[in-house]
């Protein structure tokens, strides 16, 4: 999951509307949700290997508080994707719905700063999602590779900012936008 500074960089759109009890979340200090945020609601990983449809999972490319992202193969288009396995604490029928519906809305999405979005489904009460895979670094791994000159920074972000008013006007939020997010 990767950055750079021409105009193939992406921002990955999250699909937090779909996460029951964001607003709450949202309010409370901080202190109050980091047991939430610590444990390890995952349940079970999936291993390299293993087929989720036509996709052949590969990798582990990390893990965040919505979930775990794995890179796999696409067997059908033989191209590398990206799936995202979505936390179970976001497996009730409501939030099912509301991922669902969010995932729609970001498929509809087509814009060169926004991942898109290839496939959604379900794998045993867990919601996942299959996007485009970025392999050129996070914002982060980007900022740490050496001095940037203003107008690398100023080009980066402008591409951010343009993925993310392409969202909103599909009155979509990201609500995590942090430099491990953007590719």
């Amino acid at each position: 999951m990767l950055a750079q500074t021409d105009p193939e960089l992406r921002v990955e759109v999250e699909l937090l509307l779909s996460q029951p009890g964001a607003g709450e979340f949202l309010q409370q200090p901080a202190i109050q949700n980091a047991p939430d945020l610590l444990e390890d609601s995952t349940v079970t990983g999936l291993a390299a290997g293993l087929s989720l449809g036509p996709y052949r999972i590969e990798s582990k490319l990390g893990e965040g508080g919505m979930g775990v992202v794995y890179k796999a193969l696409d067997t059908r288009l033989n191209r590398h994707v990206a799936v995202k396995l979505l936390s179970d604490r976001l497996a009730d029928a409501a939030a099912r719905r509301r991922f669902q519906r969010e995932a729609q809305a970001v498929s509809s999405l087509n814009h060169p700063h926004i991942l898109t979005v290839h496939d959604a489904g379900e794998l045993e009460g867990r919601q996942y999602l299959v996007t485009e895979y970025i392999d050129h670094g996070t914002l982060r791994e980007w900022n740490k590779a050496g001095n940037r000159t203003w107008h690398e920074i100023v080009e980066l972000l402008t591409g951010v900012a343009d993925g993310l008013a392409t969202a909103h006007e599909a009155k979509i939020l990201h609500r995590d936008i942090k430099p491990t997010n953007i590719l």
